[in-house]
């Protein structure tokens, strides 16, 4: 557990630097690459010097997975405990970097299931922690929910769709009229009878004159 004595400093705490550091450092880990846990180095998957190297110092694929969950664990602690704090923000980002790098273990250890499987779970627990915490994410963009009023409602001018059960009746009314309209007078232009009467009024009274 790392100790959160003063969370309103803005200068990283030694122990959350440290996680910070190791986080930053898994993040570096690349294909085809080893991970040297006790020395936070790294060797080639297929150099025998570096599986001799790793031999002796006491390195190996149940030591990798021990350590890796170790710093994962520590990661989601401080997440808890800084949430709150400035510090939140860039360890949510280191363990998302770090991501990368542990992906990466995968291709390089693709003919070990078991420990290709303990990888996958230790990824998706890192994704549990982002995905409650994308809000903290750089480059994260939030999700604004908006009702296009003037797109979805506009035979009614934009208004609120609340509206719209006021409205309704009366619109529909008019467009079935129009509609009636042009079918049935269509050499009027769609106008009603009553207009027709005036314009045959009309043409009798120019001819008339």
């Amino acid at each position: 557990m790392i100790n959160n004595t003063n969370p309103a400093t803005n200068s990283i705490p030694a122990t959350l630097n440290d996680l910070l550091v190791k986080l930053k450092i898994l993040s570096m880990i690349e294909r085809g690459k080893k991970i040297n846990m006790g020395s936070m180095s790294f060797t080639d998957s297929n150099s025998w010097v570096g599986a001799l190297t790793r031999s002796l110092s006491g390195e190996g694929r149940k030591g990798l997975m021990l350590h890796l969950n170790q710093i994962i664990q520590q990661a989601i602690g401080a997440i808890n405990e800084y949430q709150t704090t400035e510090f939140c923000v860039l360890i949510v980002n280191h363990l998302s970097q770090a991501k990368i790098g542990i992906q990466n273990l995968t291709t390089t250890y693709q003919s070990d299931p078991s420990i290709v499987a303990q990888i996958e779970v230790c990824l998706s627990n890192i994704d549990l922690q982002l995905d409650k915490n994308r809000s903290l994410l750089e480059g994260h963009k939030p999700q604004i929910k908006t009702i296009h009023h003037n797109r979805e409602f506009a035979l009614f001018g934009g208004d609120n769709p609340s509206k719209q059960n006021i409205l309704q009746p009366t619109f529909e009314y008019n467009v079935q009229k129009k509609q009636q309209n042009k079918r049935d007078f269509p050499l009027l232009g769609g106008k009603e009878p009553q207009a027709k009467q005036t314009i045959i009024q009309e043409i009798n009274t120019s001819n008339n004159t």
